[in-house]
């Protein structure tokens, strides 16, 4: 795997990207892992783990097999600043290294990191879970579009892993298993490497169907309150 070069996206101390990083090493593939800030990845200096501010530097790769699209967010922001971040970006990504990804011999591979939430509704969430939907769409045509240049595309769907994605404002708290996380990027990055890897890959603590939840979310989204006060 020593000449297999894998970029990811949005890296950051105790999030995915940084426990995806760390799995692509360990499996022998020649890390590249990219944050707008540097400082938010010193902890891979320890692990002889290349870093680097993409919008800076993206120019100085010449050499590109798996693109990993992990940069996101689900915080409060504007719906235009979500899908900025958590949709175009990535299309964006995979515009600029596709002529790379082209070029390699060795499985080029697209990986979109999308959430369960694309597929459950959830509320207070609509605009983070509709622009991972269309991630998630885009995701699939695109499995289409770049299999005559046999170039596989996965979509990474993941629910709660232990990081600190949920530590941004206005993310709500959940409880979750400690340390979970490195356990499910290598199990990730054992799925990516197989000869006939997944379309789609789920990870994380899974959720039940709709219909068995729909009582207690809204409970904890105080939307049975909020009925109760239009009827009255």
């Amino acid at each position: 795997m020593a000449d297999k070069t894998v970029l990811i996206t949005g890296v950051s101390e105790g999030g995915i990207g940084s426990a995806l990083s760390v799995a692509f090493h360990e499996a022998g593939l020649k890390v590249i892992a990219t944050a707008r800030n540097i400082n938010k990845m010193a902890n891979l200096a320890d692990f002889g783990i290349e870093t680097m501010a993409l919008d800076a530097d993206a120019s100085k790769i010449k050499k590109l097999d798996i693109l990993v699209n992990n940069a996101g967010a689900g915080y409060s922001h504007t719906a235009k600043e979500l899908f900025d971040l958590n949709f175009w970006s990535a299309v964006r990504m995979i515009q600029v290294f596709l002529p790379l990804l082209m070029k390699s011999e060795n499985s080029p591979t697209i990986i979109n990191q999308t959430t369960v939430l694309s597929v459950i509704a959830i509320p207070w969430q609509s605009t983070y879970n509709s622009s991972k939907a269309a991630l998630a769409s885009i995701t699939s045509s695109r499995r289409y579009e770049l299999a005559p240049f046999n170039i596989k595309v996965i979509e990474l769907k993941t629910a709660l892993v232990a990081s600190k994605f949920l530590d941004k404002p206005g993310v709500s708290e959940s409880i979750v298993p400690e340390n979970s996380i490195y356990a499910p990027a290598k199990s990730v990055v054992g799925n990516v490497l197989k000869k006939n890897p997944p379309n789609v890959i789920w990870r994380g603590e899974t959720m039940l169907p709709e219909r068995f939840v729909k009582d207690a979310i809204n409970k904890v989204s105080h939307l049975n309150e909020i009925e109760k006060l239009i009827k009255e």
